[in-house]
């Protein structure tokens, strides 16, 4: 048994507990291995233990692994989890099935236009700056409204929920009740919060899709 099938089931096993403790579906939980930094390898094997979304931080480091990862992992999707340049864009929608770091109407109308031109629907998600720090990227929540209203409109981006990441050293449970609010608010179909060292929380706060990275990929 490799280090990253024990990970996993190891990860499942918590999240059943979790669940079962908090009287949640664990069906409704989504598991996104973040494989940034990672080979196509170690992609391969979480794939084969049954894990079917993937997310990748830079288009160029997932470009180097699009052959191979689609060659092997042909009903997985690979959404991007960072921060998407405008001048990357055009690639991003080429490569990936969803993209999780919207931020601004600017950036949607770009991918919403390319993916228009390349006859592409894509799956998105809004990220929000949470606690308005101003290292992070993500739209502010009095921005939000306006940016959700516009992405409703565009007819290629098919917007399936919002992200974010709260603060590294705060307690992240006001932060995640707050993102669920939103998602609830308005009729998202999710909300994708909880790394590996605050999954279990974020499952509490109504989360539905948990992004994974050293929890399945670093022994």
């Amino acid at each position: 048994m490799t280090d990253i099938t024990r990970n996993i089931k190891n990860l499942l096993s918590n999240i059943a507990e979790v669940c079962k403790a908090n009287n949640i579906d664990s069906n409704h939980i989504k598991i996104m291995a973040v494989s940034k930094y990672h080979s196509t390898e170690k992609i391969k094997i979480a794939y084969d233990n049954g894990l079917r979304l993937f997310g990748e931080n830079k288009v160029q480091e997932y470009e180097s692994k699009y052959d191979d990862f689609k060659k092997h992992c042909k009903d997985a999707k690979m959404y991007l989890t960072g921060n998407l340049q405008s001048n990357k864009v055009k690639k991003a929608v080429d490569l990936f099935d969803g993209i999780m770091s919207i931020n601004s109407i600017k950036l949607a109308n770009k991918i919403n236009s390319h993916a228009r031109d390349i006859n592409k629907k894509i799956i998105a998600y809004i990220q929000i700056n949470i606690a308005n720090e101003q290292q992070k990227n993500g739209v502010s929540l009095n921005d939000f409204e306006s940016l959700y209203n516009e992405i409703k409109t565009m007819k290629n981006i098919i917007l399936q929920g919002i992200m974010c990441i709260p603060p590294a050293k705060e307690n992240p449970r006001e932060y995640f009740l707050q993102m669920n609010e939103i998602k609830q608010k308005y009729k998202l179909k999710e909300v994708s919060q909880g790394m590996s060292q605050d999954y279990q929380q974020a499952i509490t706060c109504g989360t539905n899709m948990l992004r994974i990275g050293s929890a399945i990929f670093v022994s």
